[in-house]
C-alpha cells in the first residue's frame, strides 16, 4: 500500500496535511497474476489535493481534524457513491462531499487494460488556526 505525506499551503496560509491510503475494491474473480492499475486524477496526487485545498480556503477554523472521503471511480472515469467515512459533524463535511463530486473525470481504473470500478478512500489531515490566515 502505498503512502504519500503532501503538505499543502491554502490561500490565506491555511495548511492541510494530506496523506493518501487508496483502497482499492477487488472482485473475486481477480485473480494474483491480473494487472490492476488504481485510477488517478488528471495531474496526479498533488493536483487533486491543490484542487481540494483551492476549494476549501473559504473555511476559517480555529482546530485540527482528520476526514474520510470513500468513493467509487466509475468506468467512465466520474465519481460516485461518495461518502463521509469519518468527518467533523459540521458543514465542513458537505462542503468536501460536494467538492468531491465536482471534481474533474478521472482516469478510471483498469485490470488487464479494460475500465473497472474501483474504490478509494481518501484520508485528509486539517490544521487550520487564526494564525494561518
Amino acid at each position: 500500500m502505498k503512502i504519500v505525506l503532501i503538505v499543502l499551503v491554502l490561500l490565506f496560509g491555511m495548511n492541510i496535511d494530506a496523506q493518501e491510503v487508496r483502497k482499492t475494491t477487488l472482485s473475486p474473480w481477480v485473480n494474483p497474476g491480473d494487472k490492476l492499475i488504481s485510477p488517478d486524477y488528471p495531474g496526479g496526487q498533488a493536483a487533486f489535493y491543490k484542487y481540494i485545498s483551492k476549494k476549501l480556503a473559504k473555511f476559517h477554523l480555529n482546530m485540527s481534524f482528520d476526514v474520510i472521503v470513500s468513493f467509487v471511480v466509475e468506468k467512465d472515469g466520474t465519481l460516485g457513491d461518495i461518502v463521509m467515512m469519518k468527518g467533523t459533524g459540521l458543514d465542513f463535511d458537505k462542503e468536501v462531499i460536494r467538492i468531491v463530486c465536482r471534481s474533474k473525470k478521472w482516469k478510471p481504473g483498469t485490470l488487464n487494460g479494460k475500465p473497472v470500478r474501483v474504490g478509494l478512500s481518501l484520508p485528509i489531515r486539517f490544521n487550520i488556526t487564526e494564525s494561518d490566515y
